[in-house]
């Protein structure tokens, strides 16, 4: 039997019988795919960063003080998350675009935006406006 399916080719070729090497037609084709068909870098990048920052929104919407006590013990940020409830609400939208820049406590800032109830849909789009 074992004879049988070598010469069939079912266990594959013996030592001595050496195939051509042919490339495969579709590998050639892979490798060059054009630009429109690739996945762009930049959304997958930016949404990846903001996976986790609703859940700052969210704790903000329902803890609204008692979390920025929490996420930081600065007096500075607290004094800046409560003013943030009375603002004009495009400086709290333009915060949320802005708090990936360094040095911004983001967390405290997310939250501060669900305390000032930044509606959900919105808060995600300033996120990822934002993140990219």
């Amino acid at each position: 039997m074992a004879d049988s399916a070598r010469r069939t080719g079912a266990i594959g070729p013996d030592v001595g019988d050496e195939e051509p090497d042919e490339k495969p037609e579709d590998q050639s084709e892979r490798c060059h795919q054009p630009r429109a068909e690739r996945p762009q870098r930049g959304v997958v990048t930016a949404s990846s960063h903001h996976q986790f920052d609703w859940l700052a929104w969210w704790a903000g919407r329902q803890w609204g003080a008692g979390i920025i006590r929490i996420f930081t013990a600065s007096e500075r940020a607290q004094r800046y998350a409560a003013r943030a409830t009375e603002w004009n609400p495009w400086v709290v939208r333009l915060a949320v675009v802005i708090a990936v820049l360094p040095g911004i406590p983001t967390a405290v800032v997310y939250a501060a935006a669900g305390w000032a109830r930044m509606r959900p849909a919105t808060f995600l789009l300033l996120d990822l406006v934002g993140a990219a």
